[in-house]
Protein backbone atom coordinates (compact mmCIF):
# COMPACT_ATOMS: atom_id res chain seq x y z
CA UNK A 1 0.00 0.00 0.00
CA UNK A 2 2.86 2.52 0.75
CA UNK A 3 4.80 1.30 -1.95
CA UNK A 4 2.75 3.35 -4.73
CA UNK A 5 3.11 6.69 -2.94
CA UNK A 6 6.68 6.71 -1.97
CA UNK A 7 7.44 5.45 -5.95
CA UNK A 8 5.46 8.55 -7.13
CA UNK A 9 8.06 10.93 -4.94
CA UNK A 10 10.90 9.82 -7.76
CA UNK A 11 12.15 6.80 -5.38
CA UNK A 12 12.03 2.94 -5.37
CA UNK A 13 11.15 1.39 -1.94
CA UNK A 14 13.65 -1.97 -0.84
CA UNK A 15 12.46 -3.28 2.96
CA UNK A 16 14.58 -6.27 4.73
CA UNK A 17 12.51 -7.84 7.85
CA UNK A 18 14.70 -7.27 10.72
CA UNK A 19 13.63 -7.02 14.40
CA UNK A 20 13.06 -3.03 16.28
CA UNK A 21 16.60 -3.01 17.75
CA UNK A 22 18.28 -4.09 14.85
CA UNK A 23 16.44 -0.95 12.94
CA UNK A 24 17.71 1.48 15.60
CA UNK A 25 21.20 0.50 14.69
CA UNK A 26 20.95 0.76 11.30
CA UNK A 27 20.91 4.56 12.00
CA UNK A 28 22.23 5.00 15.41
CA UNK A 29 25.34 2.34 14.72
CA UNK A 30 28.26 2.42 12.40
CA UNK A 31 30.27 0.48 10.07
CA UNK A 32 28.22 -2.39 8.91
CA UNK A 33 25.33 -1.33 11.01
CA UNK A 34 24.36 1.09 8.61
CA UNK A 35 24.00 -1.44 5.58
CA UNK A 36 21.61 -3.98 4.38
CA UNK A 37 23.15 -6.91 3.23
CA UNK A 38 22.08 -10.62 1.63
CA UNK A 39 21.62 -12.71 4.47
CA UNK A 40 23.74 -16.19 4.58
CA UNK A 41 21.80 -18.72 1.93
CA UNK A 42 19.64 -20.71 3.42
CA UNK A 43 16.22 -22.22 3.74
CA UNK A 44 15.21 -19.42 6.31
CA UNK A 45 17.11 -16.66 4.73
CA UNK A 46 15.69 -13.52 4.55
CA UNK A 47 16.27 -11.52 1.15
CA UNK A 48 15.64 -7.99 0.72
CA UNK A 49 12.27 -7.18 -1.00
CA UNK A 50 11.86 -4.89 -4.01
CA UNK A 51 8.74 -3.20 -4.89
CA UNK A 52 7.27 -2.15 -7.62
CA UNK A 53 4.73 1.20 -8.92
CA UNK A 54 1.97 -1.37 -8.95
CA UNK A 55 2.21 -2.69 -5.17
CA UNK A 56 4.03 -6.04 -5.81
CA UNK A 57 7.02 -7.77 -4.57
CA UNK A 58 10.45 -9.83 -5.66
CA UNK A 59 12.83 -10.84 -3.05
CA UNK A 60 16.26 -9.25 -4.37
CA UNK A 61 19.66 -9.41 -3.75
CA UNK A 62 21.59 -6.33 -2.47
CA UNK A 63 25.47 -7.32 -3.82
CA UNK A 64 28.38 -7.68 -2.11
CA UNK A 65 28.65 -4.19 -0.44
CA UNK A 66 25.11 -4.61 0.21
CA UNK A 67 23.33 -0.88 0.48
CA UNK A 68 22.77 1.73 3.07
CA UNK A 69 19.87 2.35 4.94
CA UNK A 70 17.78 5.51 4.38
CA UNK A 71 15.29 4.56 6.97
CA UNK A 72 15.35 2.47 9.92
CA UNK A 73 11.81 1.63 11.55
CA UNK A 74 11.26 0.32 15.10
CA UNK A 75 8.22 -0.67 17.57
CA UNK A 76 9.77 1.33 20.26
CA UNK A 77 12.19 4.14 21.10
CA UNK A 78 15.69 4.28 20.73
CA UNK A 79 16.27 4.51 24.29
CA UNK A 80 14.56 1.05 24.73
CA UNK A 81 17.53 -1.06 22.82
CA UNK A 82 20.83 -1.31 24.98
CA UNK A 83 23.47 0.85 24.01
CA UNK A 84 21.27 3.44 22.11
CA UNK A 85 20.03 7.18 23.39
CA UNK A 86 17.24 9.16 22.19
CA UNK A 87 17.20 11.17 18.80
CA UNK A 88 19.05 14.00 18.09
CA UNK A 89 22.28 15.54 16.64
CA UNK A 90 22.92 13.89 13.24
CA UNK A 91 19.72 11.52 14.08
CA UNK A 92 16.13 12.61 13.68
CA UNK A 93 12.91 10.50 14.31
CA UNK A 94 9.09 10.36 12.79
CA UNK A 95 6.48 8.90 13.96
CA UNK A 96 4.28 7.05 12.59
CA UNK A 97 0.65 5.43 13.33
CA UNK A 98 -0.17 3.32 16.88
CA UNK A 99 0.72 -0.26 17.73
CA UNK A 100 -0.58 -2.09 20.32
CA UNK A 101 0.96 -5.76 21.68
CA UNK A 102 -1.72 -8.14 23.17
CA UNK A 103 -1.50 -11.05 25.51
CA UNK A 104 -3.09 -14.42 23.63
CA UNK A 105 -4.39 -17.79 24.27
CA UNK A 106 -5.44 -20.17 21.99
CA UNK A 107 -9.25 -20.36 20.63
CA UNK A 108 -9.81 -23.41 22.96
CA UNK A 109 -8.97 -21.64 26.17
CA UNK A 110 -11.60 -20.46 28.96
CA UNK A 111 -9.22 -17.55 29.57
CA UNK A 112 -10.09 -14.01 29.10
CA UNK A 113 -7.90 -11.68 31.45
CA UNK A 114 -4.74 -11.26 33.01
CA UNK A 115 -3.12 -9.19 35.63
CA UNK A 116 0.46 -7.17 35.54
CA UNK A 117 0.77 -9.54 38.65
CA UNK A 118 0.06 -12.95 37.64
CA UNK A 119 2.08 -12.33 34.14
CA UNK A 120 5.29 -11.11 35.86
CA UNK A 121 4.59 -14.49 37.72
CA UNK A 122 4.37 -16.20 34.26
CA UNK A 123 7.07 -14.91 31.69
CA UNK A 124 9.28 -13.58 35.07
CA UNK A 125 9.12 -16.54 37.39
CA UNK A 126 8.27 -19.18 34.87
CA UNK A 127 4.76 -19.83 36.28
CA UNK A 128 5.07 -20.75 39.54
CA UNK A 129 1.28 -20.63 40.87
CA UNK A 130 -0.07 -18.30 37.98
CA UNK A 131 -2.66 -21.21 37.14
CA UNK A 132 -3.36 -22.39 34.46
CA UNK A 133 -0.13 -20.65 33.14
CA UNK A 134 2.82 -23.05 34.91
CA UNK A 135 4.52 -25.01 31.83
CA UNK A 136 7.09 -22.74 30.17
CA UNK A 137 7.27 -25.04 27.10
CA UNK A 138 4.18 -23.55 26.21
CA UNK A 139 4.84 -20.13 26.42
CA UNK A 140 4.92 -18.57 23.12
CA UNK A 141 7.49 -15.45 22.91
CA UNK A 142 10.07 -13.25 20.86
CA UNK A 143 12.99 -12.33 21.96
CA UNK A 144 14.70 -8.87 23.90
CA UNK A 145 15.24 -7.04 20.32
CA UNK A 146 11.47 -7.15 19.11
CA UNK A 147 9.30 -4.39 19.84
CA UNK A 148 6.46 -6.81 21.08
CA UNK A 149 8.94 -8.49 24.04
CA UNK A 150 10.12 -4.91 25.04
CA UNK A 151 6.62 -3.31 25.39
CA UNK A 152 5.63 -6.10 27.16
CA UNK A 153 8.39 -6.58 29.69
CA UNK A 154 7.92 -2.68 30.21
CA UNK A 155 4.11 -3.34 31.07
CA UNK A 156 4.95 -6.51 33.27
CA UNK A 157 8.16 -5.26 34.80
CA UNK A 158 9.96 -8.03 33.31
CA UNK A 159 13.47 -7.50 31.23
CA UNK A 160 12.94 -8.25 27.96
CA UNK A 161 15.86 -10.45 27.51
CA UNK A 162 14.97 -12.65 30.84
CA UNK A 163 11.66 -14.22 29.60
CA UNK A 164 10.47 -17.03 30.64
CA UNK A 165 9.38 -19.51 27.27
CA UNK A 166 10.37 -20.05 23.37
CA UNK A 167 11.31 -17.67 21.02
CA UNK A 168 9.24 -18.81 18.01
CA UNK A 169 10.78 -16.50 15.24
CA UNK A 170 8.18 -14.09 14.56
CA UNK A 171 4.77 -13.15 14.81
CA UNK A 172 3.92 -15.30 12.16
CA UNK A 173 4.90 -18.22 13.94
CA UNK A 174 3.46 -17.61 17.14
CA UNK A 175 0.29 -17.29 14.96
CA UNK A 176 0.81 -20.40 13.39
CA UNK A 177 1.57 -22.46 16.05
CA UNK A 178 -0.40 -21.50 18.71
CA UNK A 179 -3.19 -22.06 16.88
CA UNK A 180 -2.98 -25.39 16.48
CA UNK A 181 -3.20 -26.51 19.45
CA UNK A 182 -6.51 -28.26 19.68
CA UNK A 183 -6.45 -29.94 23.07
CA UNK A 184 -8.53 -28.31 25.41
CA UNK A 185 -6.03 -29.30 28.41
CA UNK A 186 -3.00 -28.02 26.22
CA UNK A 187 -5.12 -24.72 25.16
CA UNK A 188 -5.86 -23.82 28.64
CA UNK A 189 -2.05 -23.45 29.31
CA UNK A 190 -0.50 -21.93 26.01
CA UNK A 191 0.11 -18.16 26.38
CA UNK A 192 2.03 -15.96 24.20
CA UNK A 193 2.66 -11.92 23.14
CA UNK A 194 1.57 -10.50 19.74
CA UNK A 195 1.22 -7.65 18.05
CA UNK A 196 -2.64 -6.71 17.69
CA UNK A 197 -2.66 -6.92 13.90
CA UNK A 198 -1.43 -10.58 13.65
CA UNK A 199 -4.21 -10.77 16.51
CA UNK A 200 -6.76 -9.25 14.34
CA UNK A 201 -6.15 -11.14 11.31
CA UNK A 202 -6.53 -14.32 13.07
CA UNK A 203 -9.67 -13.81 15.79
CA UNK A 204 -11.21 -17.32 14.99
CA UNK A 205 -8.18 -19.13 16.53
CA UNK A 206 -6.58 -16.68 18.90
CA UNK A 207 -8.47 -15.07 22.12
CA UNK A 208 -6.96 -11.66 23.45
CA UNK A 209 -6.42 -11.43 27.40
CA UNK A 210 -7.73 -8.25 29.08
CA UNK A 211 -5.15 -6.57 30.78
CA UNK A 212 -4.84 -5.10 34.10
CA UNK A 213 -2.37 -3.25 34.52
CA UNK A 214 -0.36 -2.07 38.08
CA UNK A 215 -2.80 0.45 39.60
CA UNK A 216 -5.86 -0.09 37.07
CA UNK A 217 -9.13 -1.30 39.08
CA UNK A 218 -10.23 -3.39 35.53
CA UNK A 219 -8.72 -4.92 32.70
CA UNK A 220 -9.19 -3.64 29.48
CA UNK A 221 -8.65 -5.35 26.30
CA UNK A 222 -7.30 -3.28 23.03
CA UNK A 223 -11.07 -2.20 21.82
CA UNK A 224 -14.06 -1.47 23.58
CA UNK A 225 -15.55 -5.17 23.14
CA UNK A 226 -14.19 -8.69 22.17
CA UNK A 227 -16.32 -8.12 18.88
CA UNK A 228 -14.61 -5.15 17.69
CA UNK A 229 -11.73 -3.60 16.24
CA UNK A 230 -11.93 -0.13 16.70
CA UNK A 231 -8.92 0.28 19.76
CA UNK A 232 -11.24 2.26 22.02
CA UNK A 233 -9.07 1.95 24.75
CA UNK A 234 -5.61 2.33 23.29
CA UNK A 235 -6.82 5.50 22.17
CA UNK A 236 -8.39 6.80 24.87
CA UNK A 237 -5.25 4.71 26.85
CA UNK A 238 -6.96 2.54 29.37
CA UNK A 239 -5.13 -0.17 27.34
CA UNK A 240 -1.35 0.19 28.29
CA UNK A 241 0.66 -1.56 26.18
CA UNK A 242 0.90 0.55 22.85
CA UNK A 243 3.46 2.69 21.08
CA UNK A 244 4.30 4.34 17.71
CA UNK A 245 5.92 3.15 14.89
CA UNK A 246 9.30 5.07 15.22
CA UNK A 247 11.39 6.15 11.74
CA UNK A 248 14.87 7.20 12.31
CA UNK A 249 17.47 8.68 10.07
CA UNK A 250 20.51 10.81 9.79
CA UNK A 251 19.52 14.52 9.53
CA UNK A 252 21.93 17.86 9.07
CA UNK A 253 20.15 20.77 10.10
CA UNK A 254 17.15 18.54 10.89
CA UNK A 255 16.60 17.53 7.05
CA UNK A 256 17.22 14.16 5.94
CA UNK A 257 20.36 13.83 4.65
CA UNK A 258 19.02 11.07 2.24
CA UNK A 259 16.63 12.12 -0.53
CA UNK A 260 15.37 8.84 -0.39
CA UNK A 261 14.81 9.43 3.16
CA UNK A 262 13.02 13.01 2.94
CA UNK A 263 10.50 11.54 0.73
CA UNK A 264 9.60 8.84 2.97
CA UNK A 265 9.06 11.30 5.73
CA UNK A 266 7.29 13.45 3.97
CA UNK A 267 4.61 10.37 2.51
CA UNK A 268 4.55 8.82 6.11
CA UNK A 269 5.36 10.97 9.08
CA UNK A 270 2.85 13.67 8.49
CA UNK A 271 -0.63 15.06 10.69
CA UNK A 272 -2.58 14.55 7.62
CA UNK A 273 -1.22 10.70 5.43
CA UNK A 274 -2.55 10.91 1.97
CA UNK A 275 -6.26 8.97 2.04
CA UNK A 276 -4.82 5.53 0.49
CA UNK A 277 -2.17 5.52 3.48
CA UNK A 278 -4.91 6.35 6.01
CA UNK A 279 -6.90 3.49 5.26
CA UNK A 280 -3.79 0.64 4.88
CA UNK A 281 -3.25 1.89 8.42
CA UNK A 282 -6.37 1.18 9.54
CA UNK A 283 -6.70 -2.00 7.74
CA UNK A 284 -3.59 -2.92 8.71
CA UNK A 285 -5.12 -2.59 12.44
CA UNK A 286 -2.66 0.19 13.21
CA UNK A 287 -4.40 3.53 14.87
CA UNK A 288 -3.50 6.86 13.28
CA UNK A 289 -2.21 9.65 15.27
CA UNK A 290 -4.84 11.66 13.99
CA UNK A 291 -7.71 9.20 15.77
CA UNK A 292 -5.76 9.11 18.93
CA UNK A 293 -6.75 11.25 21.56
CA UNK A 294 -3.92 10.46 24.67
CA UNK A 295 0.55 10.14 23.39
CA UNK A 296 3.28 9.42 25.64
CA UNK A 297 7.10 10.16 24.89
CA UNK A 298 8.26 7.21 26.75
CA UNK A 299 7.94 3.43 26.32
CA UNK A 300 4.96 3.08 28.13
CA UNK A 301 5.28 6.31 29.91
CA UNK A 302 2.99 8.77 31.53
CA UNK A 303 -0.60 9.43 29.13
CA UNK A 304 -0.37 13.29 28.30
CA UNK A 305 -4.11 14.38 26.45
CA UNK A 306 -3.56 15.08 22.79
CA UNK A 307 -5.20 16.67 20.08
CA UNK A 308 -3.70 15.75 16.97
CA UNK A 309 -3.42 18.85 14.27
CA UNK A 310 -5.60 17.23 11.81
CA UNK A 311 -7.85 14.83 13.53
CA UNK A 312 -9.84 11.82 11.78
CA UNK A 313 -11.48 10.07 14.85
CA UNK A 314 -14.79 10.33 12.96
CA UNK A 315 -13.23 8.91 9.41
CA UNK A 316 -11.33 6.21 11.53
CA UNK A 317 -14.85 4.23 13.37
CA UNK A 318 -16.46 4.94 10.62
CA UNK A 319 -14.08 2.52 8.12
CA UNK A 320 -15.49 -0.70 7.11
CA UNK A 321 -12.24 -2.27 9.07
CA UNK A 322 -13.23 -0.84 12.28
CA UNK A 323 -16.95 0.24 12.91
CA UNK A 324 -18.44 0.53 9.89
CA UNK A 325 -20.51 3.89 10.75
CA UNK A 326 -19.32 7.12 13.16
CA UNK A 327 -20.35 7.83 15.98
CA UNK A 328 -23.02 10.24 17.60
CA UNK A 329 -21.66 13.91 17.02
CA UNK A 330 -19.99 13.19 13.88
CA UNK A 331 -21.92 15.31 11.50
CA UNK A 332 -20.90 14.19 7.97
CA UNK A 333 -19.72 17.47 5.63
CA UNK A 334 -18.26 17.87 2.11
CA UNK A 335 -16.46 21.68 3.14
CA UNK A 336 -16.02 23.40 6.20
CA UNK A 337 -19.19 25.18 5.48
CA UNK A 338 -21.14 22.40 6.26
CA UNK A 339 -19.81 22.23 9.57
CA UNK A 340 -22.08 24.58 11.91
CA UNK A 341 -21.31 23.52 15.33
CA UNK A 342 -18.41 25.83 16.35
CA UNK A 343 -17.03 22.91 18.59
CA UNK A 344 -16.39 20.77 15.35
CA UNK A 345 -15.36 23.56 12.68
CA UNK A 346 -13.02 21.69 10.36
CA UNK A 347 -14.04 19.33 7.57
CA UNK A 348 -11.73 16.66 7.88
CA UNK A 349 -12.36 13.37 5.17
CA UNK A 350 -16.58 14.01 4.74
CA UNK A 351 -16.66 14.64 8.89
CA UNK A 352 -16.81 17.65 11.01
CA UNK A 353 -14.26 17.44 13.57
CA UNK A 354 -12.86 19.63 15.96
CA UNK A 355 -9.01 20.44 13.75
Amino acid sequence: KLAPLIIATGFTPVYKVSNSCTGVKAVFGSGADLMMSDPAPGPSAKYATYFAADGSSTPCTLGPGGAQVDIGESDIFSTTCDGFGAPGGNIGEYLGPIQAMAFVVPGKSQETAITAEAAREVFGMGGGTATPWTNPSLYFVRNANTGTQQQIGHAIGVPANQFWGVDRGSAANVDALMKVITDPTLAEQAIGIISADYYDNDRANLIALAFQADGQDCAYLPDSTSYKKDKQNVRDGHYPVWGPLHFFATVSNGVPVSPGAQAFASVVAVPNVPQALLDAFIGASLVPACAMSVQRSTELGPLNAYAPPFQCACYFEASPAVNGAAPAGCASCTTANDCTDPRRPACNLGYCEVQ
